[in-house]
């Protein structure tokens, strides 16, 4: 990330152009809506649409949220744009912006339970360049075309989530080997399941009691699902009680690694494994 005096414009041929009210329930679709657009252009390989959507997710969530404060009469301006060889997209808000000192560093290990702050750190993990504007309320992020390529061996290999049932919710209780297992049945987690989710997993660590989190069918998680698992983790720590993440896809064992909190989760207090069964090993050696 860089914060630039130079003119943060669009460049080559405008994809989309349009303006969005401060609701968060509307960034989703737009979110779906930029990457549609992208591949639809051949710009965006099938392979980075989850990355392209947490860029875009992201970005508009910091326009809303701390740009403009969540204040409806505020807009977020988004441009589209792109050429041969590389996408663009500027999101702007009506704020007051923000500085760099204002953001602390995730990657500082005083701030690795921080429960804010890793929005920027996702963008810039995948974009070639991310850049605002001096005052701090104009971003733009430029990402080249990537070839389609074949998925990732160990992505390819990831075991196939059970159908869903669709009265299960957006997260459901089971038992397994006498232990609470709490199953996220998205495939994303975002502000809209993440402290569903959450609490789910606390009314049991609360009580002391171990848990396995089952994280099959999640393939993306935003940084309020990541605020959530840090605050599992806090809770679990404080309680001293057992959390193991099971079944954890590729993708999001990338965006951990990224947001430098895998190590948390490798840790004493949590840890992942590859299926319920060793879940349940684990937990049982914990006991």
């Amino acid at each position: 990330m860089q914060f630039t005096d130079a003119p943060l414009e669009p460049f080559g041929e405008t994809y989309l152009n349009m303006s969005i009210p401060t609701q968060l329930s509307l960034k989703t679709p737009l979110v779906f809506r930029l990457v549609k657009e992208l591949q639809k252009r051949s710009c965006l390989p099938r392979t980075e649409a989850h990355s392209a959507e947490l860029a875009f997710e992201e970005a508009i969530a910091n326009a809303m949220i701390h740009g403009n404060l969540m204040k409806p009469a505020r807009k977020v301006h988004v441009t589209l744009c792109g050429d041969t060889s590389r996408w663009g997209a500027i999101i702007e808000d009506e704020g007051d912006g923000f500085k760099p000192e204002d953001i602390p560093d995730p990657k500082d290990p005083e701030n690795i339970l921080r429960e804010a702050g890793r929005g920027i750190l996702l963008m810039d993990a995948y974009v070639d360049e991310l850049k605002y504007n001096r005052k701090g309320n104009r971003l733009r992020m430029v990402r080249h075309v990537q070839p389609e390529s074949e998925p990732h061996p160990a992505a390819a290999a990831a075991r196939p989530a059970a159908p869903l049932n669709m009265t299960d919710g957006p997260v459901s209780r089971a038992e397994a080997g006498g232990f609470d297992v709490v199953q996220v049945n998205s495939m994303r987690v975002d502000e809209e399941n993440a402290g569903l989710i959450r609490d789910a997993v606390l009314q049991v660590v609360n009580l002391g009691k171990p848990v396995l989190l089952d994280l099959e069918r999640v393939a993306y998680f935003s940084s309020v699902g990541l605020t959530a698992l840090v605050q599992v983790y806090k809770a679990a720590r404080a309680r001293n009680a057992s959390v193991v993440l099971a079944c954890v896809q590729p993708a999001v064992l990338g965006i951990l690694k990224t947001a430098h909190l895998l190590q948390l989760f490798e840790g004493v207090q949590t840890c992942i494994v590859a299926d319920r069964a060793a879940g349940v090993q684990e937990l049982q050696r914990r006991a």
